[in-house]
């Protein structure tokens, strides 16, 4: 990782709400992954709009820019990570001080609409961003898949990579939605008999 270090277990995770309001809308979950993080070993240091919500949005533009330009400027954090994804992150990049991230060069993960986001800070410090998980969705989830989540966040971030780096492929899989507070039943797990090959610049898939 190019200009970072390795995650470690003891490092704080900050965790900025760039958009929907999930861990006022969906507290349970929340909680569940804050938990499961600090479980590994992580200490979670919630961002300043955690627990609140403007409607739709976890607050207005400038507080949701403010949210992430303090976690930015902080020399304590190893890695920073989107609560979750939603609709509108896009409004908060003309008010983002990328250079804070550059003078104080830190992991940011996230997926889905704080992509936005990634794509921006890769502009302007030319730091490694990383597309992958989001806490609420990602390790708020219930077993197994949030297992199979953590063995990938762990791989990339947190262990020495060869090239070509093998992805191991999880047994399961599923795209049931249930009850994100309560885990009112086990989701349908479909075996994941996919296959997909690189070779020769071309791809195999069945």
């Amino acid at each position: 990782m190019k200009g970072l270090r390795r995650l470690q277990k003891g490092d704080k995770i900050g965790i900025f709400s760039p958009s929907s309001p999930a861990s006022a809308t969906s507290p349970l979950r929340y909680e569940r992954a804050k938990k499961w993080l600090e479980q590994k070993g992580f200490i979670v240091v919630p961002g300043s709009l955690t627990g609140k919500e403007d409607h739709y949005r976890s607050g207005t533009i400038q507080e949701r820019a403010d949210e992430l330009n303090e976690l930015m400027a902080r020399e304590d954090l190893a890695c920073i990570m989107s609560m979750i994804g939603g609709t509108n992150s896009n409004s908060l990049l003309p008010y983002l001080d990328f250079d804070l991230l550059k003078q104080h060069p830190k992991i940011m993960i996230g997926y889905s609409d704080a992509t936005a986001i990634l794509l921006a800070a890769y502009e302007k410090t030319g730091l490694p961003v990383f597309y992958g998980p989001a806490l609420v969705p990602s390790f708020g989830e219930f077993e197994p898949f949030v297992t199979y989540t953590y063995q990938s966040f762990e791989g990339i971030l947190m262990s020495h990579q060869t090239i070509p780096y093998q992805i191991e492929k999880p047994p399961f899989w599923t795209d049931e939605r249930i009850n994100w507070e309560e885990k009112t039943g086990d989701k349908k797990q479909r075996p994941n008999d996919w296959l997909c090959v690189i070779e020769d610049n071309k791809q195999k898939a069945n």
